[in-house]
């Protein structure tokens, strides 16, 4: 018997449908005779990043799923396809390289029935290994410092909540303030070391009664050789790294100005250690600090919030002069320090190439090239340097956003040779290379040289030839780590954190003489570092 089907008026709904003969007053019933699909269409697809690898379990939510059906990314067939629903499948991702690879589904039951999701999967760099910080109490890392081997992590910060259509539900805070230590000897298998007191273990090497509800815990944290600094509250705390593995807290110094006769506090927004000095900034100004002869803390000079005309950032020095971003003000502005005057020896607006202001975030300066990333804009901006305290626009590169619902913040940056690796939080860790910054040529966008994806925030890094360090911030749903999108803001209340080991397996540039646009005499030579041996016969 053949028959034209008739129209079901099904719409997307998958059904199995009866077939009923009559013949002579005798029917005859099959049930499940005709199953009827819709035409394949993706609408989502969880994760949308994983390892080159692969192997990882990715999701599909669409219609018209149904068994005998192929699944490629890249080209390359998905194993451990898993029909749930006609509206759900789940399989494998095969190996592929590294970027972004279409995501197809065909049918082999009818001709031509294929579609591709709207969204590429991206094939990201994974963390070699992670180091999940005690959940006793929130641990979100807020920032990090490399020792030998090691990892010097303090806590604390804030996780915007957001769902698949970038909605934000809430944010979760952590006042936590600890100092942890994570010994990298083994990338692979970063751990985090216990410190023993009296009769008990702690994971943790200091921490703050009560934590530091004024800045959400500690702020930064940075070394200088043998010593070690932690900054959060209106604190700057001392460590002595004679044993680099058991920092000695020796106290701490209360930063802090004095208006008629009353000692008022500040809260600390960032530590910097450099030749022996220690600069803190906070909502007071800039404080610049020494240790004496007897190894005590002491302000040697405090730049207020009136000559700075704001409150400053981020730090950085270069050249003789200390950097630093001012985000309400939205300028970037740099005091002499040769001089022991510290007055101010720089000033610009951060605006794009159409004037338009931003909240600077954090800045490098490498000779006349000035770069600041702008937080929430998620970008980076070049800028040459007048060499009369100001600065012109040069470029922007903005970063690579892989999540449509997700968020990509240009956080801390570091520049190692010729490459800039830039900490985008939800964006996590990407890499540029700045060659052509470096030499003055604005005119084409940057190239990524790579993407690192771990689980949660990336909200610090450390560049080491070797290797790359992060510390993140994620939030535990069920007692597991886990990162937006989150569609239920309950799901979620806690706060925690890891330092993730990544292998810095690109071929890069560490170092170079001289430097690039700058002279070289006749007979010297051009010297040029890499991360690794080029030949080891040579």
């Amino acid at each position: 018997i053949e028959l034209k089907l008739p129209q079901l008026f099904l719409g997307r709904q998958a059904a199995a449908l009866p077939i009923t003969l009559a013949l002579d007053g005798i029917k005859s019933r099959l049930d499940g005779g005709v199953v009827v699909v819709p035409k394949l269409e993706i609408a989502r697809l969880e994760p949308q990043t994983g390892p080159p690898r692969g192997g990882n379990p990715i999701e599909l939510v669409g219609h018209g799923f149904h068994t005998g059906m192929t699944v490629r990314i890249g080209g390359r067939e998905a194993g451990d396809l898993e029909v749930q629903s006609a509206n759900r499948l789940r399989f494998r991702a095969p190996a592929g390289e590294f970027g972004y690879a279409p995501v197809t589904v065909s049918s082999a039951y009818f001709e031509n029935d294929s579609a591709t999701a709207s969204t590429d999967y991206f094939y990201a760099g994974s963390a070699a290994g992670s180091a999940e910080l005690p959940s006793d109490k929130a641990a979100p890392v807020a920032d990090i410092a490399r020792g030998d081997q090691l990892i010097y992590a303090v806590t604390g910060g804030r996780y915007d909540v957001i769902n698949r259509r970038g909605r934000r539900l809430k944010q979760l805070r952590s006042s936590t303030a600890r100092l942890m230590v994570v010994d990298t000897s083994n990338p692979v298998r970063p751990q985090v070391l216990e410190k023993d007191l009296a009769d008990e273990t702690r994971p943790y090497f200091h921490e703050i009664s009560g934590g530091l509800a004024s800045t959400d815990g500690f702020r930064g944290v940075a070394r200088d050789e043998q010593n070690l600094y932690v900054a959060g509250g209106d604190r700057l705390l001392h460590f002595d790294l004679t044993t680099p593995t058991d920092p000695l807290y020796t106290g701490d110094l209360e930063i802090a100005e004095t208006v008629n006769g009353q000692s008022r506090p500040g809260q600390v927004r960032d530590v910097l250690a450099h030749d022996g000095l220690i600069f803190v900034s906070s909502t007071l100004g800039i404080h610049v600090i020494e240790r004496d002869d007897f190894g005590e803390l002491r302000i040697i000079e405090h730049i207020g919030r009136r000559a700075l005309q704001g409150t400053p950032n981020a730090l950085a020095v270069d050249g003789g002069r200390l950097w630093f971003t001012m985000e309400i003000a939205r300028r970037v502005k740099a005091i002499e320090l040769t001089s022991g005057a510290f007055e101010i020896a720089a000033d610009l607006p951060t605006a794009d190439g159409a004037g338009n202001r931003f909240r600077p975030k954090d800045l490098l300066v490498r000779d006349d090239l000035l770069l600041v990333s702008s937080g929430e804009r998620g970008s980076v901006l070049a800028y040459e340097r007048d060499g009369q305290g100001g600065a012109q626009f040069a470029a922007e590169q903005s970063l690579t956003f892989l999540l449509e619902s997700g968020s990509v913040e240009a956080g801390e940056l570091a520049l190692q040779g010729q490459t800039l690796y830039v900490a985008a939080g939800q964006g996590d860790l990407q890499l540029y290379d700045v060659a052509r910054w470096l030499r003055h040529d604005f005119n084409r966008p940057l190239e990524m040289k790579h993407y690192f994806a771990v689980n949660g925030n990336v909200n610090s890094l450390g560049v080491t030839g070797e290797a790359l360090f992060t510390g993140a911030a994620f939030p535990y749903r069920q007692g597991e780590p886990t990162e937006n999108p989150i569609e239920q803001a309950s799901a979620v209340r806690q706060l925690g954190g890891s330092v993730n080991t990544i292998e810095n397996d690109l071929l890069t540039v560490t170092g170079q003489q001289p430097a690039p646009e700058s002279r070289l005499p006749v007979n010297q030579p051009v010297r040029v570092d890499f991360n690794r041996l080029l030949d080891p016969q040579q």
